[in-house]
C-alpha cells in the first residue's frame, strides 16, 4: 500500500450523483442557436434544463461541474449532451418542426413565436426522455438518457417510457466459428 503522509486530514467525497430517469420531465429553454447539421441542413440547437421535480437544475449541476473541470484543465465548458435537443428546420422537416413551436405555444400561456429562435428562450416544454446505448471510445457499450421529443408541458409527467434505444451489435466477416481450420 502506498505510504499516505495526510490521511487523517483527507475529506472523504462520496458520489452522490441522481441520474435522470426516462419518461416525462418539465423543461425550459436556456439558450437556442440556428446551426447547420453535419448533412449542412439548418436546425435549432436548443439547450435546456429540467425545470421542477426531483431533477430540477440538472443539466446546470452537470455544467456547473464542467465549468470547474474545464477551469483546472484551461479549457471552456460546454453544456451537457444531454441537455441538448436538435431539431431540423429544413422544407423536409418543417411539419414536425411546427408541432414543435405549437407545443411551445400551448405549454407558455400567452406566448406566440414570432420565428425568431431567441424568442424560445425560457419557455418551457414537456420532454420526452429515453434511454439510449452508445459505443464508447473504449469500444464499451454505455447508456444515457435524453430527449428524443418535446411536447407540450400538460400531462408530460404521465406519458409511457418510451422503449430504450439499443446500438445494433455489428458482426465482422472475419469470425471464426468452433469449427476446427482444416489446414
Amino acid at each position: 500500500m502506498l505510504n499516505i503522509q495526510n490521511w487523517n486530514s483527507v475529506e472523504a467525497e462520496r458520489n452522490d450523483f441522481k441520474r435522470l430517469t426516462a419518461g416525462g420531465h418539465k423543461c425550459v429553454v436556456k439558450n437556442v442557436e440556428q446551426r447547420n447539421s453535419k448533412s449542412g441542413k439548418p436546425m435549432l440547437v436548443i439547450a435546456f434544463d429540467i425545470a421542477g421535480g426531483d431533477f430540477d437544475g440538472y443539466y446546470m449541476d452537470l455544467y456547473a461541474k464542467n465549468v470547474e473541470k474545464a477551469q483546472k484543465d484551461g479549457k471552456q465548458a460546454k453544456w451537457p449532451n444531454g441537455g441538448l435537443y436538435y431539431q431540423l428546420i429544413d422544407e423536409e422537416h418543417l411539419g414536425r418542426f411546427k408541432a414543435v413551436i405549437e407545443d411551445f405555444e400551448a405549454s407558455n400561456p400567452g406566448f406566440k413565436f414570432n420565428l425568431d429562435e431567441k424568442s424560445l428562450m425560457g419557455k418551457f416544454f414537456g420532454g420526452v426522455f429515453r434511454e439510449e446505448e452508445y459505443e464508447a471510445n473504449d469500444g464499451s457499450i454505455k447508456t444515457t438518457v435524453r430527449c428524443m421529443a418535446i411536447r407540450k408541458t400538460e400531462g408530460i409527467e404521465n406519458i409511457p417510457v418510451p422503449k430504450k434505444k439499443c446500438v445494433e451489435i455489428k458482426q465482422s466477416n472475419n469470425a471464426i466459428m468452433d469449427e476446427e481450420i482444416p489446414f
